[in-house]
């Protein structure tokens, strides 16, 4: 017994998912390059913006179930900042892990997942928000992720 025209429209859903999450990459990106050109053009008493992320931008960052249950809190956190394509600071990331089955353990979750990242060559914490060595320093690849 099979399910052809339900797999053929999961699937069809699927592409279409990923085609919104690319264009909102895209986007983000752009925003990025606008605010960077229009900050540069601001003069040194304007007060300093904020860059965290809209909620609608977090909640863009589709994680499954158990995702990512068999990877390090840092393998972990590659993946959300790579889907996400912007800096993330360390308490929207604690939740984005709960969601994918990798809960941060310990007495003080932040402060384990601060230091796991602190120690990860991947990572830089720029103005309390986490970003990936790659998207500043292309040169430097990617850069292989060790259990931690």
């Amino acid at each position: 017994m099979g399910a052809g025209p339900f797999e053929d429209a999961l699937v069809a859903l699927r592409h279409r998912r990923e085609r919104a999450i690319a264009e909102l990459r895209r986007l983000n990106r752009l925003i990025k390059e606008i605010e960077a050109e229009a900050n540069s053009l601001l003069s040194a008493a304007s007060p300093p913006r904020n860059p965290e992320p809209a909620p609608f931008e977090l909640s863009s960052i589709a994680v499954r179930h158990n995702e990512f249950q068999n990877l390090s809190y840092a393998d972990a956190c590659l993946a959300i900042l790579r889907r996400g394509g912007f800096p993330i600071t360390t308490r929207n990331l604690l939740p984005l892990l709960a969601d994918g089955g990798k809960a941060v353990q310990g007495q003080d979750p932040y402060r384990v997942l601060y230091r796991s990242l602190m120690k990860h060559p991947a990572f830089k914490s720029t103005g309390g928000f986490w970003e990936l060595v790659e998207w500043t320093e292309p040169n430097k690849g990617d850069l292989l992720t060790t259990g931690t």
